[in-house]
């Protein structure tokens, strides 16, 4: 999902899906509800973006089931929430150690 997301960002207007939540703001109720309602389609719109590179990222990875609808709201909707931390991994320097904990962080790469 990591890798969708960062194809979905490299794309105009180079930032994340829109999370369906409306930030708290003062407003009348109809104004409040008409913005709800932009939002919600907004958001909709981008995690179907979201959606259509995500499973073509599958589709190139070779992972056969699609991830859980469930999944991918939750992902979307948090996903600007995400910290970028680079470093290097210590232990992990070849494809072997990797390939005995993948289960643990990455079900999809074989062992």
């Amino acid at each position: 999902m990591l890798h969708a997301l960062s194809i979905f960002t490299e794309r105009e207007p180079h930032t994340l899906p829109l999370s369906p939540t409306l930030p708290d703001l003062k407003s009348d109720t109809a104004s409040y509800i008409h913005l709800q309602n932009l939002y919600k389609t907004q958001a909709r719109a981008e995690k179907d973006q979201f959606v259509k590179i995500l499973e073509e990222v599958q589709v190139k990875a070779g992972i056969p089931q699609p991830i859980p609808t469930v999944l991918v709201d939750e992902f979307v909707k948090n996903c600007h929430q995400l910290k970028i931390l680079k470093g290097k991994q210590y232990g992990y320097e070849s494809d072997a150690a990797l390939r005995k904990i993948s289960p643990l962080i990455c079900p999809h790469v074989p062992t």
